[in-house]
């Protein structure tokens, strides 16, 4: 009994605690953050990874009613800057440099606008006192959140069908416009982390489709040409790859670089080429379903090049409706499946560049 009693009185103190901690929550005022002279209030937390935090913010005082997304990163102590001199990156040696420098010098529909940035100093009172100086980045807000997002919403049982294939290739499209956007600058620049969790959705009668699709996050951005002499060079570039890009929709060539090789901006068009596929498959991508077959290892999925398809998405007609490319059912897998394949070829030398990519999927829109 007595045993009972200690567990009813943890059970709550427990809740007891939550209770004061959100009623504090309600009494304290909202955060405000300042950036570049513009003061806005944290209206809630949307999500956290790594060393970042988003949160939904508007502006204080609010005369327009609107929502912005604000992006709060810790600047590392050293830790994460390069230190190779093979390849020095003009946009800085650390992420958020690298982010906020590529992202103020673009300009695309297709891309997510930086809005606003500011970096604490070191001088700054609260940056001394947690010993972590942070970046603010303000964005447009997306709602409906990432693609990845729209898979998870579906349930297990229906994501196959979470995007219609004019949807799914109009997304690819779009995403396809950004990276040839972005690989044909003065300075070309490959994304590497194109992924179903770093673009944004949001439905829109602006699009054929329904849906806009934004391309965000690029932290992993680099130079897109890189010549590479020496094992050590390879090395490098591999174990950035690690750190940067996400495994399962990385290149082949960015798990086991060659010691004497040019890597250019064709590793999006790999990751493009993933990225559709899992529009079909509940966000996986190709080489998380292979890896079973390889041990485990999405190294050697991605390194086989192997993609296995289903026969039909949920019973729909996989044949094309006549010699018209742009008639097919609904669901039809027949134009993702040749669109995909296009862009998953191993040898990234004879991979297609983004320019190819809008073309063969433009033939199907």
């Amino acid at each position: 009994m007595e045993a009972n009693v200690h567990c009813g009185t943890a059970f709550g103190l427990h809740h007891l605690f939550k209770f004061l901690d959100a009623a504090a929550k309600k009494i304290s005022p909202p955060e405000e953050v300042l950036v570049e002279g513009t003061t806005f209030q944290v209206q809630s937390r949307l999500g956290e990874g790594g060393f970042s935090y988003v949160y939904l913010i508007r502006e204080e005082p609010d005369l327009r009613g609107e929502d912005f997304a604000l992006k709060r990163m810790l600047l590392p102590d050293g830790e994460d800057e390069d230190e190779d001199d093979f390849d020095f990156d003009l946009f800085g040696k650390t992420a958020v440099e690298r982010e906020i420098n590529v992202m103020r010098m673009m300009n695309h529909a297709n891309v997510l606008p930086l809005l606003k940035h500011s970096i604490e100093s070191g001088n700054d009172a609260k940056a001394t006192a947690t010993q972590r100086r942070r970046a603010n980045m303000v964005f447009p807000v997306y709602a409906e959140g990432t693609m990845l997002d729209w898979c998870l919403r579906k349930g297990e049982e229906n994501r196959e069908k979470t995007f219609s294939t004019k949807q799914l290739l109009s997304i690819g499209l779009q995403v396809a416009s950004a990276l040839r956007y972005m690989h044909e600058l003065d300075i070309p620049l490959a994304h590497r982390d194109v992924k179903p969790g770093n673009v944004l959705l949001e439905s829109s009668m602006e699009s054929s489709s329904g849906v806009k699709a934004v391309l965000m996050d690029f932290g992993s951005t680099r130079r897109a040409r890189c010549e590479i002499k020496t094992r050590n060079q390879a090395l490098v570039v591999q174990e950035r790859a690690a750190r940067e890009c996400t495994a399962p929709f990385r290149a082949p060539e960015l798990f086991d670089t060659p010691s004497s090789c040019k890597i250019d901006e064709r590793v999006d068009v790999w990751s493009l080429g993933c990225l559709l596929f899992s529009g079909v498959h509940g966000g996986h991508s190709p080489f998380e379903l292979a890896m079973h077959q390889t041990g485990g290892s999405v190294a050697l999925a991605a390194l086989s090049g192997k993609v296995d398809w289903p026969l039909s998405r949920s019973g729909e007609s996989d044949e094309s409706q006549g010699e018209d490319p742009k008639q097919y059912s609904k669901y039809s897998l027949a134009p993702v499946k040749d669109v995909v394949t296009y862009l998953l070829q191993k040898d990234w030398t004879t991979r297609p560049f983004a320019k190819d990519m809008e073309e063969r999927i433009g033939k199907y829109l």
